[in-house]
């Protein structure tokens, strides 16, 4: 598989990640595992086919934030356009609330227009990527809502910055009263807008640290590994990574990911 990455425009860099553009020719079935990373996708396919509990996804699709091991199977000749969202922002560019998609995958239509779904459609097929990511970040920047509570959207930021930037030295007791509100708020902006609560969000972010340890330094020791991801010890390290995988680390290690691993790293 060939990856491109491409950025959104100035004014849409606080809400996009990233957009990227994949090859992938699979002429048999590939099965992957895909794992918990705090962000919401907007995903097209063409001339692939990706399979969940051995059901076909729609090719246009929203994937909600993943709590649990995902497997999926993949088979085609094509290409995959993805836009990948900061972990709050999802829900500015839509009426959904986010927890209502967590682990599943939802047709685009529900979301965009069909005149934008189908210019990607033929912009990927023609190959014309400048047009798509220019356009892209057209109709994002149509689609985004004004705040009605600009404070709130601010103090969403802040709060996943926040725990991004101290990971397991987050203090949430802290962040409520730097930002003035109470727990009970946090929680449900959280709910809201993430997809799950605080604690969960500063788990999955201690096991993105830690996930990438494992994929890039394969020599350190396990209780190096540990430590330098956030974790207390060995043990509440090995735990927790086998919650959000289904497998140890050094069983991570010996497991293939034909279509994960240009992801992993990112």
């Amino acid at each position: 598989m060939n990856l491109q990455l491409f950025y959104p425009s100035l004014k849409l860099q606080s809400y996009i990640k990233c957009y990227y553009l994949s090859e992938s020719d699979y002429t048999d079935y590939v099965k992957d595992v895909f794992y918990a990373d705090g962000c919401v996708e907007v995903v097209f396919h063409i001339g692939l086919d990706f399979y969940r509990d051995e059901e076909k996804e729609c090719w246009a699709k929203v994937i909600g934030q993943i709590t649990q091991p995902l497997t999926m199977k993949a088979k085609g000749r094509g290409r995959s356009f993805g836009i990948w969202f900061w972990p709050h922002t999802f829900s500015l560019f839509s009426d959904f609330s986010v927890n209502v998609l967590n682990d599943k995958a939802i047709a685009l239509d529900n979301v965009f227009n069909q005149t934008f779904i189908d210019f990607v459609r033929n912009s990927m097929h023609e190959n014309d990527i400048e047009s798509l990511v220019r356009e892209t970040n057209s109709c994002l920047l149509k689609k985004l809502k004004v705040p009605v509570n600009p404070l709130k959207e601010r103090i969403a930021a802040h709060a996943v910055q926040y725990i991004v930037n101290e990971k397991n030295n987050s203090n949430l007791d802290k962040l409520v009263s730097e930002c003035n509100i109470s727990n009970r708020y946090l929680q449900k902006m959280f709910l809201e807008r993430i997809g799950f609560s605080p604690k969960f969000f500063i788990r999955i972010t201690r096991f993105q640290r830690a996930l990438h340890y494992v994929v890039n330094c394969q020599t350190d020791s396990l209780t190096n590994l540990a430590h330098q991801a956030g974790y207390y010890d060995q043990a509440h390290f090995i735990r927790e990574f086998k919650e959000f995988t289904g497998i140890s680390p050094s069983q991570f290690r010996l497991t293939g990911h034909p279509i994960n691993q240009y992801f992993l790293s990112l």
